[in-house]
């Protein structure tokens, strides 16, 4: 009964937010309410997931990290903390390990990776840098490979196009895998075991419906794969390992749509239903995402 989706928390104008999302990716609808963090300041972190764990790691510069079972609607545990505090980091994982990159400590730009086991609750452990220290990445992963893509920098123009891939299973330095088709910030990201997909962000001001691909296993530059139907920023992106979704972001306006696109193919997202509030959500994760399948 694999196939949930989960967005924790978020931001909307004047708060972070502490709400948790559900969707069954397989069906099309509407989110539905699954429970709660414990804290506003966990709305900027950004989740992760085994097959049967969620966990929520980082904010508003704190190094808190919470869980979830994600077949049981509840509010949040305490799991332990990162190495750092920051906040606007991005996460990807494998059925074993949750891995956190990037973000800000408010002003500097991180290039800390964090690792946890997930199954077991705990504090973080080093696992390396990015090549370059960014925030609002978006991400990808299969059991073996995980990906950063795109960011702030900090530094003028605020925006960046590399792509750094690690093995998930060791620890060490992230090393070039490519660059997207420019340079965006604020993208979000999804996989199967094979392809990795990145969607939507920003090359600074206004929002992009561009939608991308590379496989996972090689290194490269990106693909065009089709356009998303709202151009947005911020998304939040997880997939069960054959549809990809993207949840919220920020557009025209702050939104509460959810797309969806099949990953194995290439094409346009089609409307999949609406998240319970609009809102930027910084990340997503599901039981069957690409890095478990």
């Amino acid at each position: 009964n694999r196939g949930r989706a989960l967005w924790m928390g978020g931001y909307a104008p004047s708060n972070y937010r502490t709400m948790i999302d559900f969707v069954n990716i397989q069906s099309l609808g509407n989110a539905q309410d699954f429970g709660e963090l414990s804290g506003t300041g966990l709305g900027e972190g950004s989740e992760c997931a085994s097959s049967t764990r969620a966990i929520q790691g980082g904010g508003s510069l704190i190094n808190t990290m919470e869980f979830v079972t994600i077949s049981n609607t509840s509010n949040t545990t305490d799991f332990g903390d990162l190495t750092v505090a920051r906040r606007s980091l991005d996460a990807l994982s494998s059925e074993t390990r949750g891995i956190w990159g990037g973000g800000t400590t408010n002003p500097a730009m991180s290039d800390v990776i964090d690792f946890a086991t997930i199954a077991t609750a705990g504090n973080a452990t080093d696992f390396g840098n990015l090549t370059v220290g960014r925030r609002n990445m978006g991400t990808a992963a299969s059991p073996t490979r995980g990906l950063f893509a795109g960011g702030n920098p900090g530094s003028s123009p605020l925006t960046d196009d590399t792509i750094d891939f690690i093995t998930i299973a060791s620890a060490g330095n992230a090393q070039d895998f490519g660059n997207l088709s420019g340079t965006y910030r604020e993208g979000g990201g999804c996989s199967n075991g094979t392809r990795g997909i990145f969607a939507g962000g920003g090359p600074g001001s206004g929002s992009l419906n561009t939608i991308e691909f590379v496989t996972i296993a090689t290194t490269g530059n990106v693909s065009d794969f089709g356009d998303l139907f709202y151009a947005a920023g911020n998304l939040g992106g997880t997939s069960n390992g054959t549809r990809g979704i993207f949840g919220g972001g920020s557009g025209a306006a702050y939104t509460n749509t959810i797309q969806f696109i099949t990953i194995a193919t290439t094409g346009n997202a089609a409307d999949f239903g609406d998240l319970t509030f609009a809102r930027i959500p910084y990340g997503a994760t599901s039981d069957s995402h690409g890095g478990l399948s």
